[in-house]
């Protein structure tokens, strides 16, 4: 019995000496803080910010929009407000280090801002995915930095705090309003003569000029089955293991044809169509060609199949 009780009286003062050591070593409880989103239903905006771009993706009736143009792909919003309603807290930093954690994480991590109905309701900063702590660092707007994950679905939160446009845009290549397109140039870098521009005249209609910018005698039906093509194009995937050194290579011998948009109340939308090499030979792949959107990379693979309703010469329209 004696020893009993003297085993009891141990453990107790360890436990005592280790809540004494962690106070000494200022170190946060997990408890102290709430970091999860409570509700998500509710959420119509979300903008994200990194050093060099910006991205807002928006409800607009029962779609999302990202940069008020392209139609958003809502399995990865879902996912997105998921993740941030879920998570949890891995591992806290020592007090000591909170201050460099909060410096590094304003100066290098992304910001995402979560709207309802234009009040923020919660921002965080989100730094890059840990491998060794298998947990990504970040903070919301109490500003202490913590390592999270999401209960049951991923540990790399950072991989959705992105501007990359290619990854909210669902994977029509397309994704714009048609009839907001003021004009259309299409290259054909084979043959210069068979290139044509499509460009709303001062009736507000279609007209199709050739590369010498000459009126051709185009019908308004066949103009219009041509740009209504466009919005059924989507791409396969994106191309991987190409550098931007290869890729610059690879544009000036391989680019068959480049159609530019230019849309009202946004800009121009370029993409480069370039023939895709055949493994390491000579030959051309036939089934798939490579797509450059506004000559960023990464690069999209097409089906031939999906592309060519619009690849078209200037007599389709006669």
């Amino acid at each position: 019995m004696k020893k009993k009780t003297f085993w009891i009286i141990q453990i107790v003062l360890l436990a005592v000496a280790a809540y004494f050591f962690l106070i000494n070593i200022n170190v946060f409880f997990k408890d102290d803080y709430q970091i999860a989103i409570n509700n998500t239903d509710n959420i119509n905006k979300f903008v994200i910010y990194s050093d060099t771009a910006k991205i807002t993706v928006e409800k607009s009736a029962d779609k999302w929009i990202s940069n008020k143009i392209y139609s958003a792909d809502k399995q990865v919003i879902n996912k997105l407000f998921r993740l941030f309603k879920n998570l949890e807290i891995s591992i806290l930093p020592p007090k000591d280090s909170v201050k460099f954690y909060r410096k590094a994480l304003k100066q290098n991590g992304n910001r995402i801002e979560f709207y309802k109905s234009e009040k923020l309701v919660a921002k965080y900063w989100v730094a890059n995915y840990n491998a060794s702590k298998k947990a990504t660092l970040l903070m919301n707007d109490a500003e202490n930095p913590v390592y999270a994950k999401a209960l049951g679905l991923s540990a790399d939160i950072a991989q959705y705090v992105v501007t990359n446009e290619l990854l909210w845009r669902n994977k029509q290549i397309f994704a714009f309003e048609i009839n907001k397109m003021a004009s259309l140039t299409f290259e054909n870098h084979k043959d210069n003569a068979l290139s044509f521009t499509i460009a709303k005249n001062n009736e507000n209609e279609y007209v199709v000029k050739n590369n010498t910018n000459k009126k051709i005698n185009a019908k308004a039906e066949k103009i219009a089955r041509y740009l209504s093509y466009f919005k059924n194009i989507k791409f396969k995937n994106i191309a991987k293991n190409i550098n931007r050194q290869s890729l610059n290579s690879l544009k000036t011998t391989n680019t068959l044809y480049t159609i530019t948009f230019h849309i009202a109340g946004y800009g121009n939308f370029k993409i480069d169509l370039i023939s895709k090499p055949l493994n390491d030979s000579k030959d051309v792949d036939i089934n798939y060609i490579y797509g450059l959107v506004n000559n960023k990379m990464p690069l999209l693979n097409i089906s031939y199949f999906e592309i060519d309703p619009i690849i078209k010469e200037i007599s389709y329209f006669k």
